[in-house]
Formats: C-alpha cells, sequence, structure tokens
C-alpha cells in the first residue's frame, strides 16, 4: 500500500472515501427531509385553498340563483316604470291641451 500524503497529492484513502461518502449521505437524507416537508407545507397550503374554492364556487352559485331570481323582478319594475312614464308623458300633453284650450276660451 502506497504511503498516504497529508498535503493531498496522493490518492485518497478508503477512509477519505468513506467520509466523503458519509457527508454526501448525510446531504442527501437532509435535502430529502427539507424536501418532504415543502411538499408536507405546499399540500397543507393547497388543501387550504381548494377549500377556499369550493366556499367561493358555492357562493358564486348561491349569487347567480339569486340573480336568476332578481331578474323576472327587475324586468317587471322596469316595464312598470317605462308605462309609469309613457303615462305621464300623455297626462302632460292632455294638461297642456286643457290649458291652451281654456286660454282660447277666455
Amino acid at each position: 500500500m502506497p504511503p498516504h500524503d497529508p498535503a493531498g497529492g496522493g490518492s485518497p484513502t478508503t477512509a477519505d472515501r468513506e467520509a466523503e461518502l458519509a457527508a454526501l449521505q448525510t446531504a442527501f437524507d437532509e435535502y430529502i427531509a427539507s424536501s418532504r416537508e415543502l411538499e408536507d407545507e405546499l399540500d397543507a397550503e393547497l388543501a387550504k385553498m381548494q377549500e377556499k374554492l369550493a366556499e367561493s364556487s358555492a357562493a358564486n352559485a348561491t349569487l347567480a340563483a339569486q340573480i336568476e331570481d332578481i331578474t323576472p323582478q327587475l324586468s317587471s319594475l322596469e316595464k312598470a316604470l317605462s308605462d309609469a312614464k309613457a303615462e305621464l308623458s300623455s297626462e302632460r300633453e292632455q294638461r297642456r291641451g286643457a290649458e291652451l284650450a281654456q286660454d282660447e276660451a277666455e
């Protein structure tokens, strides 16, 4: 077996390689653990967002149903307003005509 050069000029020993392998294994294990933690955090966040989406979708469906219920009432009110405006206009014309006739009769 060739002598080990402490200055690092020779080839690494088995102990050096085992130490490097152990360091790599530790780094890999830490990477896996942190990846799992991140995945768990992301899964929890995803679950929260899915719940919020479900709540928002339900609220949206409720509002859409309310709009459908209110639309005929709104249309009816718009027609009633239009009819009232037409009647007011007609009554104004009749009043003007009556005032003109009264002025001519005087």
